[in-house]
């Protein structure tokens, strides 16, 4: 009877939770904007996921890699950061705004075999976007934003990018 009941309980949550349930993956172009060292561009990847907690809020936990061209060898930023995001239409064309707050680890290698430098610190990521819906299958969105990090740390980073992506909703 016990398995039963906890089966049935699994099964009811299950239902009630998969339709609030995404995931995603995402690729940047960065251009920096305050940094200690030269950089001149970067790219990065990062893959999400997250909850709907109704029609226009969704939350959730963002994990990037992000690699730039500098004078130093081997630079490059990874983040984990929660984020909020805000949908202010429901069509096939949602625009929104988030913020997201996390920590940043800023790492690259020094010559002669030294260990590699690295700096932490917490860091803010505010953005724009549209979520565009799309006919190939339900439930699959394509993703388009601006944003702006800026991380706290003993030499304050920054940087611009424009991020590409693939939001999936589990109906």
């Amino acid at each position: 009877m016990k398995k039963f009941f906890i089966i049935c309980s699994f099964c009811c949550l299950s239902l009630l939770v998969n339709a609030q349930v995404f995931t995603g993956v995402g690729i940047s172009l960065l251009l920096p904007h305050e940094s200690a060292i030269q950089k001149d561009f970067g790219g990065g990847i990062n893959i999400y996921g997250g909850y709907c907690l109704n029609e226009k809020l969704d939350i959730g936990i963002d994990i990037q890699y992000d690699r730039f061209v500098t004078i130093v060898e081997k630079y490059s930023i990874t983040g984990v950061q929660a984020f909020a995001k805000y949908h202010f239409f429901d069509g096939s064309v949602k625009p929104y705004t988030g913020v997201g707050i996390g920590f940043f680890q800023e790492r690259w290698a020094t010559p002669l075999d030294f260990p590699d430098y690295v700096q932490n610190g917490f860091g803010i990521s505010p953005v724009v976007g549209l979520m565009f819906d799309n006919d190939l299958l339900p439930g699959l969105k394509v993703t388009t934003e601006f944003s702006y990090n800026y991380i706290f740390a003993d030499q304050v980073l920054s940087n611009f990018g424009f991020n590409l992506g693939l939001k999936y909703y589990f109906l």
